[in-house]
């Protein structure tokens, strides 16, 4: 999803803007280009008047989608309350929301990003949307998210709607475009995009006869463009490898396996089916064709190329190993297969992936499965096991028991100590909130520069919650601001009795911490990766130093 947008800003360079506006949006993207901290490059702007800080907000926004979604939707939402006052904070605003709704997809906040989208479409003047390249673009990606969003939900019929609307307003734009090989051109790859991203959508879901008409209509699509000198052939080259990996795959799945091979045979005369891209994807067919050696050689490097990009293990990528993992059941080379298993598990201690964890158990239940069919060939050997199992449970059993007798006498001493812990903890809970509603409630004219800028600051953290994002730090919190650093630190310190910047933030963590454990069963470690504090050493000793007890004795009080 993150490539639409991508490609719709650099469209700025080889499309026609408005005569009648005061701000040239080639010339403003131009600013950005080769700038090696677009953020720093962001502010100067303002600065110097060229541009808006709401300009400066989406520019920042999109800096930071690849590297951190949450981030930049968060600094997408504080934009949304500054002031519209010129036709560059019109037209920038515009496609900021656009940009969130396509971040929020990504972030699977499919109800939410449906609001917005929709909210947007009805509000938007159809004169103005057609007055820039970028705004049509952006109007359009609207409707292909809220189809998307939709399809995921498994509102199939409402997806299709909005797909079908998406397209005839595409054919609409052509049209209109009246021999404008530029703007056609740009509208030709949007459809392929479009009809590219629903066929991904429905083999998510599952539903590969819908996901066979939107593959054969991103097929024709595609072969329209792929020609064409007024697109960028490495956009235009990425649709190919993706159509001609998932064509195979997707004739498989419904049945027609002469027509899969066929088309597979095709996809690898590509150039770019041997790059890692097309390598991965093409696993999809091979394993489900059982073609299982032929995976293998194709995704054995998957969990290297992904250490040597920093990526981290979330569920996207869980499945990518998916791939490798089932390629060496399949081939039965079961202690490789076992090996991929096991670092799969060891992953799932981050909470993007807590959340989807039965994924993992399927891949231990289909191995348990092989297990069991080979077991008929070595009933001795499995029995012997069995037993030395048994034995060793039971002994585990006794040992367990046995700590659970002295975990429980230790905690009827510690009881009494930590029942007074944590009403100390609510009467000083209870003073910072009285403290905090007395500052909310006072008028600005009484409160000084630092207290003004604290309110915000806490207001901000209570609606938007950065600090479970563990990469928030003084310099992000003064980007949400829309303020300096060095004042961000100055009003924590001068409002907060003396709190440094990491101490403000880790008590609103663990303030997060506390809330989870009294009012869920979520085991700990998630509890500290969705709070901001992934490491469960780091979460035990700042617990510990906040509260005088660990997580689990302040979850039984």
């Amino acid at each position: 999803m993150t490539a639409i947008l991508v490609v719709a800003v650099g469209f700025l360079s080889c499309t026609k803007s408005s005569n009648n506006r005061d701000f040239d949006p080639d010339v403003i993207n131009g600013y950005f280009k080769g700038s090696d901290s677009v953020p720093h490059t962001a502010d100067s702007l303002v600065e110097a008047g060229l541009i808006t800080p709401l300009v400066a907000d989406l520019y920042k926004m999109e800096y930071f989608d690849n590297r951190n979604p949450a981030l930049s939707l968060a600094i997408g939402d504080s934009a949304l309350g500054r002031k519209v006052q010129t036709d560059q904070d019109r037209f920038y605003r515009f496609v900021l929301v656009s940009k969130m709704v396509e971040t929020g997809y990504g972030l699977r906040h499919y109800e939410t990003t449906l609001k917005m989208a929709q909210q947007q479409i009805e509000d938007a003047d159809m004169d103005f949307v057609k007055s820039h390249a970028l705004i049509q673009t952006t109007f359009l990606m609207l409707y292909s998210n809220m189809a998307n969003c939709n399809i995921v939900l498994e509102r199939y019929d409402e997806g299709e709607r909005y797909l079908q609307t998406v397209m005839q307003m595409i054919d609409e734009f052509i049209a209109e475009a009246k021999g404008d090989s530029i703007s056609i051109a740009r509208f030709e790859s949007n459809r392929t995009q479009f009809a590219v991203d629903a066929m991904l959508a429905y083999i998510n879901m599952g539903d590969f006869e819908r996901c066979q008409v939107w593959m054969e209509r991103a097929e024709q699509y595609y072969k329209q463009i792929v020609d064409n000198p007024r697109l960028n052939k490495e956009h235009v080259n990425a649709f190919g490898l993706q159509i001609g990996a998932m064509k195979a795959y997707i004739l498989e799945r419904n049945g027609h396996h002469q027509e899969a091979a066929q088309a597979y045979e095709e996809f690898t005369k590509n150039p770019l089916s041997g790059i890692y891209a097309g390598r991965v994807n093409s696993a999809f067919y091979l394993n489900y064709a059982h073609r299982y050696e032929e995976a293998e050689r194709n995704v054995n490097d998957v969990e290297d190329v992904l250490k040597r990009f920093g990526m981290k293990m979330d569920l996207q990528n869980i499945r990518l190993v998916k791939h490798k993992f089932t390629a060496h059941l399949g081939a039965e080379h079961r202690d490789s297969a076992l090996a991929v298993a096991t670092r799969i598990i060891n992953s799932l201690d981050s909470a993007d992936v807590w959340e989807k964890r039965d994924k993992a158990a399927e891949m231990a239940t289909l191995y348990s499965i092989h297990e069991k069919e080979l077991a008929v060939n070595e009933a001795k050997s499995e029995t012997r096991i069995h037993r030395i199992l048994l034995a060793a449970t039971f002994a585990l059993i006794l040992l367990i028991g046995y700590q659970l007798w002295h975990a429980q006498k230790y905690n009827r001493i510690l009881t009494e100590k930590n029942k007074k812990l944590y009403a100390e903890i609510e009467q000083h809970r209870q003073e910072q909130q009285k403290e905090m509603e007395q500052l909310k409630a006072a008028p600005e004219t009484m409160l000084t520069t630092e207290q003004i800028l604290y309110r915000r600051l806490c207001a901000l953290m209570d609606e938007q919650q950065p600090y479970t994002n563990e990469a928030l730090n003084r310099d992000a919190l003064a980007l949400l601001l829309g303020s300096n650093a060095k004042y961000v630190e100055q009003a924590i310190r001068e409002c907060s009795k003396g709190e440094t910047v990491s101490d403000f933030i880790n008590r609103y963590r663990l303030e997060h911490v506390a809330r989870l454990l009294k009012t869920t069963d979520d085991p700990i470690a998630v509890i500290g990766e969705i709070s901001g504090i992934p490491s469960r050493a780091t979460l035990a000793r700042l617990f510990r130093m906040a509260y005088g007890m660990t997580p689990s004795e302040y979850r039984k009080i």
